[in-house]
């Protein structure tokens, strides 16, 4: 009875994954396969796509001045923060404008913005250091540049930025901004401040190029949304097309023009911060004039072409440098810069970069000694923590080596190489070896080495 339910079962199954050629049912088989090798091909050809892009999005060659590219991501929902964050980036803010090269000028090709994949990916953190501004300007220039590069990321990211969020003092998502900064650095709380000003003055520009790029060339929403970028989610997109036609942005963004155009004296400094210029200049001589760090922030490559002339900042330097020299003609000391660029205006301060306005300066100088203080105890913590990565390292590489004088020291005994009386003598060391264990001791050298280099005879 089983041999015969068998028998059906197989027959059954024979009747259908058969079909006569000709027949409905081959033909309707065929286009099955078909289909399932379209989607094969097409998947294939889609990951190639991916692939190609990724490459060609890779980052060629840093750039020094803040230019509007873009190279869009699609962020990813419901995964860890890492994973939804854009790996782009903006030239970092300084707090003044930055000069802008002509077009045309040079032969390189643009590149997407800054994606700092390396970053977002690693699980280490590197130490920030700051100045008495709280502002980071060490350990080196570099590690200040990504900091400040991988922060624009976050700004460009529809989960920590959302772009139906018009009014950054309405972003609520500051916390988790700070928070994943502190889980790719080391950084200490004092600049807090400094990395969400630097993040918000980042969302601004990033927004504005999209206006320009993405808004202001096309005639309607039907087509702006067919030319939406990749990382912005359509309902966000939406809404933000709806913010730049109301007359409340239209407004604002008339007066904004008009204050940008009264701009004059546009930097060169390109990526590195007034911070990092300052410091540097601190560590060359003890005071700094607002007029010296004008000069070095003003001065022009000698080999580039630039869009504007700068005659009314040449201008405006060498009446600094006259009211200099007639000061110190008759003995006074005033501050040409003032003199000559005006008082300062409420809110940003001149010359010092992200973060510094005229009560904060007098708040961070007269309560710089914590600062200090703290930093001191994190980089005492990292030398800590290096010098017992150092120990741990080294018994390792001690162990290693014993292992291998061992194993070496049984393949010669192994092949006859080495006299055992010899190797026998050796568990007894004599006063020198003695010796020489004791110094190999204190040089960090393993005893077998000392022992195996003076005594071990090949036969």
């Amino acid at each position: 009875m089983s041999q015969q339910e068998s028998s059906k079962r197989n027959k059954r199954a024979k009747n259908k994954t058969y079909a006569k050629p000709g027949s409905l049912s081959f033909l309707a088989n065929k286009k099955r396969r078909l289909l399932t090798t379209n989607e094969i091909v097409q998947a294939i050809e889609s990951e190639k796509g991916h692939l190609l892009k990724l490459i060609e999005q890779q980052p060629e060659a840093p750039q020094s001045e803040a230019n509007g590219q873009s190279v869009e991501d699609q962020p990813l929902e419901q995964e860890p923060i890492e994973d939804q964050v854009q790996m782009n980036s903006v030239t970092p803010p300084t707090g003044e404008q930055p000069e802008e090269q002509a077009e045309g000028v040079s032969s390189k090709n643009k590149r997407g913005q800054t994606q700092m994949h390396n970053v977002h990916a690693r699980k280490e953190r590197k130490l920030i250091l700051l100045n008495k501004l709280n502002q980071p300007v060490g350990p080196t220039e570099d590690v200040v540049t990504e900091l400040s590069s991988f922060l624009g990321t976050l700004a460009r990211n529809a989960t920590l930025c959302p772009f139906d969020i018009f009014d950054w003092r309405s972003m609520d998502t500051k916390k988790d901004l700070w928070d994943y900064t502190k889980e790719k650095y080391i950084i200490p709380e004092a600049a807090k401040d400094w990395a969400l000003v630097t993040i918000r003055e980042a969302w601004k520009r990033h927004r504005r190029d999209l206006k320009i790029n993405y808004y202001d060339p096309y005639d309607n929403d039907e087509i702006r949304m067919a030319k939406k970028p990749g990382h912005i989610p359509e309902c966000q997109y939406r809404e933000l097309l709806k913010y730049w036609k109301s007359e409340k942005f239209k407004k604002m963004s008339e007066t904004n023009t008009k204050n940008r155009k009264k701009l004059m004296n546009p930097h060169t400094a390109g990526k590195k911060s007034f911070a990092l210029i300052r410091s540097k200049l601190e560590k060359e001589k003890e005071s700094v004039s607002a007029k010296e760090l004008f000069v070095v922030t003003r001065t022009r490559k000698p080999d580039r072409l630039y869009k504007a002339s700068n005659e009314n900042t040449t201008s405006k330097i060498a009446e600094m440098e006259e009211i200099e020299k007639q000061m110190s003609t008759n003995g006074q000391s005033v501050d040409a810069f003032s003199a000559v660029m005006g008082p300062e205006h409420p809110g940003h301060l001149r010359l010092y970069g992200v973060g510094v306005t005229k009560t904060t300066l007098k708040k961070k100088v007269d309560n710089s000694e914590p600062t200090l203080n703290a930093t001191n105890d994190v980089v005492q913590q990292m030398q800590e923590r290096m010098q017992k990565m150092e120990k741990q390292m080294e018994e390792q590489r001690r162990t290693m080596r014993q292992e291998v004088i061992a194993d070496v020291v049984a393949q010669l005994q192994h092949a006859g190489l080495i006299d055992p009386n010899i190797l026998a003598a050796l568990s007894v060391p004599s006063p020198r070896e003695a010796t020489s264990a004791q110094t190999a001791e204190q040089a960090k050298i393993p005893p077998q080495i000392v022992y195996l280099h003076s005594s071990i005879i090949i036969t």
